[in-house]
């Protein structure tokens, strides 16, 4: 197959897509660098956190005493938003994960047989800004309301708060509701039975929302943290006999006699998350502050973050794997975070660790920092943030210089093939010109062809010319060739004629019947032939002198 100067300029056009090969190595290149300027960043960014927190005991010092993590231990999460109090777990639902299931293993008082179902509860913690908010999904066969004509507070289903206040003094609230919906809750004293004051104080600080379940009520609590030390413990008590109205069974998530046998709380530092908000937020980063025992005091931002979407994202995604924007984040609610770089942190040394997400979809990146206060270690900073900024610096960079690379090779191959048509054009205008200079009798009918650029092809078509005019004078004197030797040949002919006649007189004289009679006739015939041709020649070249010289008509 022959291929075309088009063609071949074209099939050198394609020399382009060399250049996107090499940023493409270029850029998987330079992976390397940006993992390494990721973790640098992260690392910096832990390091500021720390420093900030650093010998600043009393924003750990409500949590440097809970060294042993007890199981009457409760733990609020960070909500992001506020829980609304109308009875349903629609707000709940994404931390429903996290809720201590409260039965047999935690019954304080039992009057009877006992089964689950007569009693049972799951119990939720959260807090969000100034507000720690708590939900108890109870299971319960049969719920008894308070009496408004009775003055005791336990006489009926309810729920009791136990707490120690900042100023160090050891509260009890009940909440015990006389129907469902709307509920607030009593501060009151416990006698020396167990039984309590009559005199109770209703504290509108404590709001909530009681709300019938089937197999029993759901109840949501809104508690102000400035309410709240560092104990505090709830119980459930189930009263059945609506007559003697006896508390039959009450389970706790810790005993509730007194301060020492209430469990700890742990609540995220609100002082701390100021801090954090005031350093800015990072979209796709999250930073953690941790106490000695791992547990989240604070944390600010999120992992997943949008990312511009490109038109060509499915070309590229066979080159780069695209970021992940929907993946499962384990941490997303956690109030523990573990890991290597996490304990390193914790004895005094700064770690970075890569690690993947369970569904195999994100690498995460972590830093973690120590926070000292006296020398030593009552905390760490962990920085985290995925690599889908990596992935997506890569393919910027890619679809910029295909893009980039598919502009020029547009161009390119545009003005290559313009040019390449442009000089097929001309070269297909020489070879006309040069077989039109002469026609099928081999007769030159131009010497002038091509143009006069100065250039190859012109040189070319001037070269063409220069040559025609050479065979065209040649055919010239080729053509007068015919006229000058007719009458040069005449005289030679003449003189052997008058030669070869004399030379027969002679002959007649001397000898009438010699041979040479012979060869003089066949000389003479010789001469005749010869004349002959001369004269058709002469002929032929008068006729075609006519024939040039003549007017053409069209019929």
């Amino acid at each position: 197959m022959t291929l075309t100067i088009r063609s071949k300029v074209l099939l050198l056009s394609l020399t382009l897509f060399s250049i996107p090969y090499v940023g493409y190595e270029y850029v998987r290149e330079m992976e390397k660098y940006l993992r390494d300027n990721l973790e640098t960043s992260l690392e910096d960014s832990a390091r500021a956190l720390a420093s900030v927190l650093n010998e600043r005991p009393l924003l750990f010092a409500r949590r440097l005493v809970d060294t042993v993590r007890d199981d009457g231990e409760l733990v609020a999460h960070s909500f992001k938003t506020p829980i609304k109090l109308d009875g349903y777990i629609e707000d709940w639902h994404d931390y429903l994960n996290k809720v201590g299931d409260y039965a047999d293993k935690h019954i304080l008082k039992n009057v009877g047989s006992y089964s689950p179902d007569s009693l049972s509860f799951k119990h939720l913690l959260g807090k969000y800004r100034s507000h720690l908010y708590a939900l108890f999904i109870v299971r319960d066969e049969r719920v008894v309301y308070r009496d408004a004509s009775l003055m005791r507070l336990d006489r009926c289903d309810h729920l009791q708060i136990v707490m120690q206040e900042p100023n160090q003094q050891f509260y009890r609230y009940v909440v015990t509701p006389e129907a469902p919906g709307w509920v607030n809750a009593y501060k009151v004293r416990v006698s020396n039975r167990g039984t309590f004051s009559y005199h109770a104080q209703t504290v509108n600080r404590i709001q909530g929302s009681w709300r019938e379940i089937k197999d029993g009520y759901l109840l949501e609590l809104r508690i102000p943290l400035s309410l709240i030390g560092d104990r505090l413990g709830f119980a459930i008590a189930d009263v059945d006999d609506t007559k003697q109205r006896e508390i039959k069974t009450l389970i706790g998530t810790s005993p509730i006699q007194n301060l020492k046998t209430v469990g700890k709380v742990f609540i995220p530092s609100p002082e701390i998350e100021r801090i954090i908000r005031s350093l800015g937020d990072t979209p796709g980063r999250r930073l953690w502050v941790l106490d000695r025992q791992q547990r989240v005091l604070a944390k600010s931002g999120d992992l997943k973050r949008e990312f511009p979407h490109h038109p060509l994202n499915a070309l590229y995604s066979l080159l780069l794997s695209p970021a992940s924007e929907e993946f499962k984040d384990d941490h997303a609610r956690a109030s523990r975070l573990e890991g290597e770089e996490v304990n390193s942190a914790l004895r005094g040394r700064a770690e970075t660790r890569w690690h993947s997400t369970s569904d195999e979809r994100a690498v995460i990146v972590s830093a973690a920092h120590p926070v000292w206060v006296n020398g030593q270690v009552i905390g760490a900073v962990v920085v985290e943030e995925t690599s889908n900024r990596i992935q997506t610096v890569q393919r910027q960079a890619i679809a910029n210089l295909f893009n980039k690379t598919l502009i020029v090779f547009t161009i390119v191959t545009g003005l290559l093939l313009a040019f390449a048509t442009h000089l097929s054009v001309r070269l297909r205008s020489l070879r006309n010109q040069a077989e039109t200079a002469i026609d099928i009798n081999g007769r030159v009918t131009a010497t002038q062809i091509g143009s006069t650029a100065k250039d190859e092809i012109g040189d070319l078509s001037r070269s063409f010319s220069a040559i025609l005019k050479k065979l065209k004078q040649y055919n010239t004197y080729l053509e007068g060739m015919a006229s000058k030797l007719s009458h040069e040949l005449r005289t030679p002919i003449a003189v052997v004629r008058s030669s070869l006649e004399n030379l027969e007189q002679e002959l007649e004289q001397e000898c009438q019947h010699c041979e040479s009679y012979v060869y003089i006739e066949r000389a003479k015939l010789g001469i005749d032939r010869l004349n002959t041709i001369i004269t058709r020649l002469s002929e032929a070249t008068r006729l075609e002198q006519a024939l040039q010289n003549a007017e053409r008509e069209l019929f």
